[in-house]
């Protein structure tokens, strides 16, 4: 046993170079393969995401089209007797016309020109916007130091928030969130945006920003809240809630930015 031992040795010292030379070129070409791989599988990601914005914004667009050459119209005509151009929305479980909690108006947002024509403000490349009248239901928005805000009745007072009267609440809905939309059969003379969500869930239908904007005559406002500091309605136990839940969500987040790793 010890002679097979020693022969190993010598004929290791002996080819020592070409064995140090194979050991190089099988680590040379691991490292290749191993970097190689790792390029292949990062250009399949950029590949991928390029792929999946481009196709959102070639059936964003094709929506767009195919909305606008009914919607345009629609509130150019309806707009000459009215400044609230409407439209109704209806759960898809709902369709055909199961009612008894569903069908409810909801303003766009128009914006008006010389001799109050419509102009923009109601269509983008993503999505169609609407408006929240607060003062209708005179209603304000209330709003912290750290946006985080909620809507309750007119002149209250809240500690450590500010009203925001006379102003109106703009919430965009993407295309992606309409499922169909029907301009010949309508609901008390306005056309139905059948929608993949119900009307109250306001985080699922809409996105996540949220403008606050003057009402027309009003002071000029323009004020970018964010759904996930919205309080459904305030308490002094939902708004620490709510501030300790931003506070993880910033210090976890924190973390993941100091160390990306």
């Amino acid at each position: 046993m010890d002679e097979f031992i020693n022969s190993l040795l010598i004929l290791h010292k002996d080819y020592q170079d070409l064995i140090n030379l194979i050991k190089d070129v099988i680590f040379f070409a691991g490292a290749y393969a191993f970097f190689h791989g790792a390029y292949l599988f990062v250009r399949y990601l950029r590949n991928k995401k390029y792929q999946s914005v481009s196709y959102a914004i070639h059936e964003n667009l094709k929506f767009r089209e195919k909305i606008e050459h009914d919607l345009d119209p629609f509130i150019r005509e309806t707009a000459k007797n009215t400044k609230d151009v409407s439209i109704r929305f209806v759960h898809w479980k709902n369709y055909p016309w199961n009612l008894d909690d569903d069908g409810y108006k909801f303003l766009l947002r128009i914006n008006y020109i010389e001799n109050k024509k419509p102009h923009y403000g109601w269509i983008d490349n993503t999505g169609i916007n609407f408006e929240e009248p607060l003062s209708f239901f005179s209603n304000s928005v209330y709003i912290d130091k750290d946006d985080i805000f909620f809507i309750a009745e007119k002149n209250q007072s809240f500690k450590g928030f500010r009203e925001y009267k006379d102003s109106v609440l703009i919430l965009h809905l993407p295309f992606t969130n309409i499922v169909n939309f029907d301009f010949k059969q309508r609901i008390e003379y306005e056309p139905v945006f059948y929608t993949r969500y119900y009307y109250r869930q306001w985080k699922k239908l809409y996105d996540d920003l949220v403008i606050l904007r003057e009402k027309e005559g009003a002071k000029y406002l323009n004020y970018d809240l964010s759904q996930t500091r919205m309080l459904k309605k305030y308490s002094w136990l939902s708004y620490h809630a709510l501030k300790v839940k931003l506070w993880f969500f910033h210090l976890f987040n924190s973390k993941d930015t100091d160390h990306p790793l």
